[in-house]
């Protein structure tokens, strides 16, 4: 009767705020600018960073001193010899948010300010840090400032945009990306970053087109092609989605999302097990990626696997206590093994924690008619359609059958 019924969410949500139905839960990434990727190539890397130290002290020195085996060291080292250099804080800011030290990042960037208040790149460089942190408004506020002292700073515009697209407020991500391309034509990264934002909101057609320029600008760039298979995977063109996602793991061979992207594709052409392996890669790259746990859990349910699917649901739910979809999915797999008072526990979490989840009022009404709970069945049926969904045409007609009522 599951099978029949249910509707797995395999795949939870695209995006902070939007869940369109039968839609694959798809990581996309996001392309900040800070000062790591202001300049092409795209990334301050330690042969950038030493010529930096080198002006700074003199080559000499640079090659005196075994401290310089790494780029931070080396910034770490010279900030102690030249404390009121504002440009070393911010290149050492810059090292500590490559490697994901936000909080350090942060600090340098606040030394660089306390240097030079004017500094536009620390407050730009500061906001991105602080988004990648997810403290958005904060993020912002500083992106505003760097745009106050610059105008012209398309890196700011795009992270601003970014910021905004964290939100959920993809209108204003759009905006402010449509002015970092204005300002920089060749801004690859805006261009896939107004692709996630237009892909947020269903135009699935319009973000790709904005990841066919970004991959046109940049033939390297992972995240595109990662992102462009996800619009794909949208538009139910799946086969198009795997071709991408391929390529994005080509290109980046330790690309978590994308294995866990890929496994959305194959678990939406019920190739079960070819998306089982590619979660259990995503979770061997990412230990605590508790989407790949979810998309997981939801591929073992389809394939009767109840226990395996709970095991790993549980697992999503230790490491995301928030996550609607995947006590949506533990309710189904509790379901298939019969113990409906707990699928029903389950399933009340998930529309707890997510008023408007549709899915989950449809797997409850199933939960119900299979208790013989009828009146419940309906009343779920019932707000399953207020929000948008749409009940199996087979549950309505049996519980039509069953209960003697109908809508």
């Amino acid at each position: 009767v599951l099978a029949a019924y249910a509707a797995l969410e395999s795949l939870g949500r695209r995006s902070a705020k939007a869940t369109p139905p039968k839609q694959p839960l798809r990581q996309r990434r996001l392309e900040a600018d800070s000062a790591a990727f202001l300049s092409p190539p795209g990334r301050v890397v330690a042969g950038t960073l030493i010529l930096v130290v080198a002006a700074a002290l003199g080559w000499g020195t640079y090659q005196r001193n075994e401290v310089y085996r790494s780029a931070l060291a080396i910034l770490k080292d010279t900030a102690e010899k030249c404390p009121l250099n504002y440009r070393i804080y911010e290149a050492r800011g810059n090292a500590y948010a490559d490697i994901g030290q936000y909080d350090a990042a942060i600090k340098d960037y606040d030394k660089a300010l306390e240097l030079k208040p004017d500094y536009a790149e620390a407050y730009n460089n500061r906001g991105a840090a602080f988004s990648r942190k997810g403290q958005y408004d904060v993020a912002i506020k500083n992106l505003d400032k760097a745009l106050e002292l610059k105008p012209d700073y398309a890196e700011a515009y795009n992270n601003r945009g970014a910021a905004f697209g964290r939100k959920g407020q993809y209108n204003a991500a759009i905006k402010d990306y449509d002015k970092a391309i204005e300002l920089k034509s060749d801004f690859a990264k805006a261009y896939n970053n107004r692709g996630n934002a237009l892909n947020s909101k269903g135009q699935y057609d319009a973000a790709i087109k904005d990841y066919d320029k970004a991959i046109e600008l940049k033939a390297d760039f992972a995240e595109a092609y990662n992102n462009r298979g996800n619009a794909f995977n949208g538009k139910g063109q799946y086969d198009a989605a795997i071709k991408d996602l391929d390529k994005a793991i080509e290109l980046k061979a330790d690309y978590e999302e994308a294995y866990n992207n890929r496994g959305a594709a194959f678990g939406r052409k019920d190739q079960y097990d070819a998306a089982i392996k590619d979660y259990d890669k995503a979770i061997e790259l990412k230990a605590d990626y508790a989407e790949a746990y979810n998309n997981r859990g939801a591929a073992f349910g389809r394939k009767g696997q109840y226990d395996a699917a709970i095991k790993d649901l549980d697992k999503a739910i230790e490491l995301k206590s928030d996550y609607a979809e995947a006590y949506n999915n533990r309710g189904n797999a509790l379901n298939g093994k019969g113990q409906y008072d707990a699928a029903i526990k389950a399933l009340d979490k998930a529309i707890e924690l997510k008023a408007d989840y549709a899915k989950a009022y449809h797997n409850r009404a199933v939960t119900h008619f299979q208790m013989k709970a009828y009146d419940k069945a309906w009343a779920d049926v019932k707000m399953c359609r207020k929000l948008g969904g749409t009940p199996n045409p087979k549950l309505i007609e049996d519980l039509t059958r069953v209960s003697g009522q109908s809508e």
